[in-house]
């Protein structure tokens, strides 16, 4: 708290936030909704194919090993931070909010 003190934020909370990331209900939905993720694709397609095959194959066995009653199911935490600031700064002018 105490950068966002000294940066003039006060009446700083955190509230944890921990809620379930569901990824499908069978382990094949699950794979194929991972696969649609941008940083999967970029990672796969930098790989050689060798190595490509055998990160499906992790990912198949990781989406497995979280599979419950009801989908794949992983854990999430965040930490939502609220801070309020009195004093009024101009913001920046940009090619955006110039007048």
């Amino acid at each position: 708290m105490d950068v966002l003190d000294s940066a003039g934020f006060h009446h700083t909370t955190f509230v944890r936030i921990r809620e379930p990331v569901f990824y499908g209900r069978e382990g094949a939905a699950a794979v194929g909704k991972v696969l649609t993720f941008h940083s999967v694709r970029e990672a796969l397609t930098s790989m050689s194919s060798i190595d490509a095959a055998v990160a499906r194959q992790r990912l198949r066995d990781t989406l497995q090993t979280h599979h419950t009653s009801t989908g794949v199911v992983f854990d999430s935490h965040a930490w939502l931070i609220t801070a309020h600031r009195t004093d009024r700064i101009r913001p920046a002018t940009t090619e955006w909010n110039a007048p």
